[in-house]
């Protein structure tokens, strides 16, 4: 499998948006800790956006696990729905 990492040497600004999505998504939770995510199901009626640490996530599905992976098994606290909108936060 071809590394999806970005050799330091090329600048993050040279990044289109979309690269870099989907960068985040196949770093492993273990690296991605110091971060923070916005979390929402934007089911109607539900209580809305919650915050959680990645480190949090990483304790419970695992250090391994990828952010994409991770993602599609979180379930909202408070409607049990799936993750409709997710981003960092530092």
């Amino acid at each position: 499998m071809r590394s999806l990492y970005v050799p330091r040497r090329m600048a993050a600004a040279t990044l289109t948006p979309r690269r870099r999505r989907t960068i985040m998504l196949a770093t492993p939770l273990a690296e991605l800790d110091g971060l923070a995510l916005a979390v929402d199901c934007l089911t109607e009626g539900c209580a809305g956006e919650r915050r959680v640490l990645i480190r949090d996530l990483a304790g419970v599905y695992g250090r391994q696990q990828t952010l994409a992976e991770a993602l599609q098994r979180m379930r909202c606290a408070g409607c049990q729905g799936r993750t409709g909108a997710a981003s960092c936060l530092r």
